[in-house]
Parts: structure tokens; C-alpha cells; sequence
């Protein structure tokens, strides 16, 4: 596939006008407007809390869950996508130096910057017009997860440095895909709606490209390498899963005046955690897994191990979707 053509065509910054500002009038403004789709409510708390709400309290909390996740896509996209689509741009990969795979990596990164951009716009307009800053500093969140994320990439060479920033960069552009798919614009407010379906579709074109870089790195890369990369991405999937700051949880429970319900939050055990990054996985991630189970990933043994240590082997059995085939 052109990626670079593919850019120049459909990107948004090249083929969109920016459609994303809004005026919210206050916490009044936050209690008329549908801000998420229902499937959302889900991913944040758990049901029985959420059919405790009424219509107001509900508007509320996709407030409040709109913020915080556009809060962590600016991070994301500044944080932990652009440092590896850069550092290809620029010409200082290990794994990646033809001028089209730079091309690619420098239309990328200008989409991301845009993505952070109309993003903060909408989080902004929340917290503040919106008066969601009362609950809670979404921002202060964002950036204690994204931290605990790019920590993941610090190794003692430049080498594995890159293999981590790519391991990343794959969970995120093909993760975030995935969870992007589940919005309708009968059902949410419409500048809301045209900043997650033009990032989807971008988000689309991201993922193909990374599954190619993917495809590149495993060609040219030794089993230790290969081993590094999925213990990253298996961490990171495991590190989505088991944080989860519940503070801005508390605050809204408690605004609503409705505290008592913070009790009914799940506990995740640590013995438990394997079934959540399986859960997850099922939600996210079958797509990166068919890819990996195409390249053979499982037939090397230390890859193999890790497979079984996080208990993802079911992932490893059939698969023939591949990522064009599904976005």
C-alpha cells in the first residue's frame, strides 16, 4: 500500500476543515447534551453503578468520561506515538531508513499533532466552559498513566529503546483503533462525533502503517529483539488493565451526591489480572494478534513462553483477519 498517497488523499488535516470547537454553557450546557455512546459507559464503570444514574447524572459522567479520554489521546499522541514516528522521520532508526517508510512516519506525525490538537480543544472547552474542572483535573490523570506507559520504553541501549518505542507505538495506533469503532452520530453531540470519526478514520490508515512497520521489523530483527518486543506489548496491555486511577471516580460520585455507590467499584486482584489482559485483548487486540500469529510469532519458544505466562494462548489459534480486512 501507498501510505504516503493514501495521506496526501484522505488524511484529515489535509482533506477536512476543522469541524471540533464548541461553546459549552456551563454545567447546564454538560446536562443537555448526549456526549458518548452508550457501549462507552461500560469501559469506565461498572453497570451496576451506571443504571443507578438518572439522565442528568448520566450526561454528567460521559462528560467526565470524554474528558478523560481526550485527555489521554493528547498524551498518547504526543507521549508515546510521535517519539518512535519521528525518530523513523528523521532518519535515526535502527530497523526502518527507506525514504518511503520516512515519508509515511512524517505524515503520521503531523496527523498526530493534529489529533492532540482538536483534542485538547474539546477537553478544554469541557473543563472549563463545560465546568467539569469541578469534579476533577482530567489532565493530572492523563499524565500520571501516560507516564507509568513511556517507562515502559527506558532500556540501557539505544536498540532495545527502539524496539520498546515501536512495541508501543503498535499497541496504541491498533488498540485505539479498535476502540474508536463503537460511536453513531444519532447518539452524540455533533462536534464531538466529527473529532472521533475523522480521528477514527485516520486511525484506520495509522494502523495498517504500523502493522507494516510491524511486518518490516520482524524480517530484520534477532530473537532477542522479537522477544523484547511482545514483553512490551504485553505489558503495556497489562498496565491499561491494571491501572485505573478511581480518584476522579470518587469526586464524580460525590458531586452527584451519590458517594455510597463508589463501593460497588471492582477490586482488581492481582491473581485476576491475566483474565483482565485476556478481556481486554478480546475487546482490542484480536486483529494485532491475528497479524502476529501470520508472522509465526508463537513458533519461537521464548516468545511462545511469554504467551503462555500471560495466558493469551487461545489468541494464538486460528486468526486470518488481517488488518486491512478489518478497518
Amino acid at each position: 500500500m501507498d501510505h504516503v498517497s493514501n495521506w496526501m488523499q484522505k488524511s484529515t488535516i489535509t482533506s477536512h476543515k476543522y469541524r471540533y470547537s464548541m461553546q459549552v454553557d456551563g454545567m447546564k450546557g454538560v446536562l443537555s447534551t448526549a456526549w458518548i455512546a452508550d457501549s462507552w459507559y461500560s469501559y469506565f464503570l461498572p453497570s451496576v453503578i451506571v443504571s443507578k444514574l438518572n439522565q442528568e447524572e448520566k450526561a454528567i459522567l460521559g462528560a467526565c468520561i470524554l474528558s478523560n479520554f481526550m485527555s489521554y489521546t493528547v498524551e498518547v499522541e504526543h507521549g508515546i506515538v510521535n517519539p518512535i514516528v519521528n525518530k523513523i522521520s528523521l532518519g535515526e532508526s535502527i530497523f526502518f531508513s527507506g525514504k518511503q517508510e520516512r515519508m509515511t512516519c512524517y505524515g503520521v506525525f503531523a496527523d498526530e499533532v493534529y489529533h492532540a490538537m482538536f483534542s485538547y480543544d474539546l477537553l478544554s472547552s469541557l473543563m472549563y466552559s463545560g465546568d467539569i474542572h469541578k469534579i476533577h483535573d482530567f489532565e493530572l490523570d492523563s499524565k500520571e498513566k501516560s507516564k507509568k506507559i513511556v517507562s515502559l520504553r527506558r532500556c540501557d541501549n539505544d536498540r532495545d529503546t527502539e524496539v520498546s518505542m515501536l512495541a508501543l507505538g503498535v499497541y496504541s495506533e491498533v488498540c485505539i483503533a479498535t476502540q474508536l469503532t463503537n460511536i453513531q452520530k444519532d447518539t452524540i453531540y455533533e462536534p464531538v462525533y466529527n473529532a472521533l470519526k475523522d480521528h477514527l478514520d485516520d486511525e484506520k490508515r495509522h494502523a495498517a502503517i504500523f502493522v507494516d512497520l510491524m511486518r518490516t521489523f520482524w524480517k530484520t530483527s534477532t530473537i532477542a529483539d522479537k522477544t523484547l518486543f511482545i514483553s512490551k506489548l504485553f505489558a503495556v496491555m497489562e498496565l491499561n488493565v491494571s491501572y485505573m486511577d478511581r480518584t476522579w471516580v470518587k469526586n464524580y460520585l460525590s458531586y452527584i451526591d451519590k458517594a455510597d455507590l463508589f463501593s460497588l467499584m471492582p477490586t482488581i486482584k492481582p491473581e485476576n489480572k491475566f483474565e483482565g489482559v485476556a478481556s481486554f485483548v478480546e475487546r482490542t487486540s484480536k486483529v494485532l494478534f491475528a497479524e502476529l500469529n501470520r508472522l509465526g510469532a508463537w513458533d519461537v519458544q521464548e516468545l511462545n513462553e511469554l504467551l503462555t505466562r500471560y495466558r493469551l494462548a487461545k489468541f494464538a489459534q486460528g486468526g486470518n483477519l488481517c488488518v486491512e480486512q478489518r478497518y
